[in-house]
């Protein structure tokens, strides 16, 4: 992880999380949990990794 915190120059209560995804991580959408405490994200969301 790279950052986590408010995201600058947004409304409060948005957070911004910014990390490095590992090499070797095969391009195209990839499933992304953000896990704080007991509280996950959906486990539906992705990021799309270029080749």
């Amino acid at each position: 992880m790279l950052y986590a915190d408010a995201a600058p120059g947004l409304v409060a209560g948005v957070f911004q999380i910014n990390v490095k995804i590992p090499e070797g991580v095969d391009a195209g959408p990839q499933p992304v949990v953000v896990q704080i405490g007991t509280a996950s994200s959906s486990p539906e969301v992705t990021v799309a990794v270029l080749p």
